[in-house]
């Protein structure tokens, strides 16, 4: 029953920025293209996918765990409430908080979940991509670019940063390069510097065991997101 309950809330969250983001699209750019674009798009038939993916991956998470993911989304749906931008949040956040609380328990990022963060991000990006390419290109490229960089750290430290790190770097790079390049710089700034001051924290404190790296990242990921220019977002105006 419990793997229902994301359904619901994606469902919910869903309904109101959908709206507002097709008369956001008609009234702002007035075409007969943006009108036919929303109505012959399959990205309507992305969104039931996209909460049934998610309802997978949050199915064991206890009940504690979705109101972070209603909070987040619900934010995010507020600050960019363009149909391309809602695809591209809530698929990534529904499917980064069980990686996020994973890593946080056990020190892992699984496979199975990684999985589904990458397949519910692939079909997000190609559903608002249909309607934005641009910003979706951008995001291929921001992919590639984080994934290069943290294999590259991984190669010179791999004590310093885990497989999981790196698989994790292809999504959340998309995702930020999809709000455009200064959110990808600022989201993965921030991530790498917060958890440094967090092992740092943990050195001087004389704790023991090392901070998982993931909840820093995909955190920082969502505060970026948020802080993002709207503008810049899902209709490739920046």
């Amino acid at each position: 029953m419990s793997a229902w309950v994301p359904v619901l809330v994606a469902g919910a969250l869903l309904v109101s920025p959908v709206r507002t983001a097709r008369w956001r699209l008609g009234a702002e750019f007035g075409s007969v293209r943006a009108e036919s674009a929303l109505r012959t798009s399959w990205l309507w038939l992305v969104l039931p996918v996209l909460a049934a993916v998610s309802a997978g991956a949050l199915g064991f998470l206890v009940a504690g765990a979705v109101p972070a993911v209603a909070v987040a989304a619900a934010v995010l749906c507020w600050r960019h409430p363009a149909v391309p931008d809602v695809v591209v949040s809530v698929g990534f956040v529904a499917a980064a908080v069980p990686l996020a609380w994973e890593d946080a328990r056990h020190h892992r990022l699984p496979n199975r979940l990684m999985l589904v963060l990458y397949a519910t991000v692939a079909l997000s990006l190609i559903a608002a991509g249909s309607l934005a390419p641009d910003p979706a290109l951008r995001a291929v490229l921001g992919a590639l670019g984080a994934l290069v960089f943290f294999a590259a750290v991984y190669l010179a430290q791999p004590d310093g940063l885990g497989g999981g790190d790196v698989k994790l770097a292809g999504p959340l790079g998309a995702v930020l390069a999809w709000h455009g390049w200064p959110c990808w710089v600022g989201g993965l700034l921030l991530g790498w510097s917060a958890a440094a001051l967090g092992h740092l924290v943990v050195r001087v404190t004389g704790g023991r065991n090392p901070l998982p790296f993931g909840p820093f990242l995909l955190a920082a990921a969502v505060v970026a997101m948020v802080v993002a220019p709207a503008e810049v977002c899902g209709l490739g105006t920046g």
